[in-house]
């Protein structure tokens, strides 16, 4: 991804996330009642974190090691720095989830709704995964997609929250992924 392009994904994301705060509650009740139980599964195994850890981190890596014989460090960087920004973000927004905040109990913890960090480790994903393999790019986003949609779909966040995960993630895995090409080319 050029910097060029990366701009212009910046300003639209800026521009959606402006936008999509103001139809937050009518995409979610618009969606909770067109609600069918195929999309119920479909979407439930898209979002499960597990297949988002085998698709984004696991088959990566797995590629990486047998065909490069090394580890991409940006992967886990990536996702370190994602879920790290992730959580502070939640901490300091303290915004409720559409069909209301989830509390673990066990672990003292509760789990605000924005940004989504099923949506912002994906798209975090994205750039070192569109490096790694270019062929591939489309279905990795389209995977990064579909699983901010999941996020919507299953109620347990707004358009805000998924277009915004989206947004942050992006800028992480894109300022990632330059500084590990700097690094590489020693500047």
């Amino acid at each position: 991804m050029e910097k060029k392009e990366f701009a212009i994904i910046c300003i639209v994301a800026l521009l959606l996330m402006g936008a999509s705060y103001e139809i937050d509650n009518q995409i979610n009740s618009r969606v909770q009642l067109n609600r069918n139980a195929a999309l119920d599964i479909f979407f439930s195994i898209i979002t499960n974190v597990f297949l988002v850890g085998a698709i984004f981190v696991l088959a990566p890596l797995a590629f990486i090691y047998y065909k490069k014989r090394k580890i991409e460090v940006s992967y886990f960087l990536s996702l370190a720095f994602s879920l790290s920004i992730n959580l502070v973000i939640k901490l300091m927004t303290h915004r409720g989830r559409p069909n209301g905040i989830i509390e673990y109990s066990f672990l003292d913890i509760i789990d605000y709704s924005f940004p989504s960090s099923h949506t912002m480790i994906a798209f975090a994903m994205l750039p070192v995964n569109f490096r790694n393999f270019p062929r591939q790019k489309y279905y990795f986003l389209a995977y990064a997609i579909l699983v901010g949609a999941s996020r919507i779909y299953l109620g347990v966040h707004y358009l805000s929250d998924v277009v915004s995960g989206a947004f942050f993630g992006l800028v992480i895995g894109y300022v990632i992924m330059l500084a590990s090409k700097k690094k590489k080319n020693g500047k």
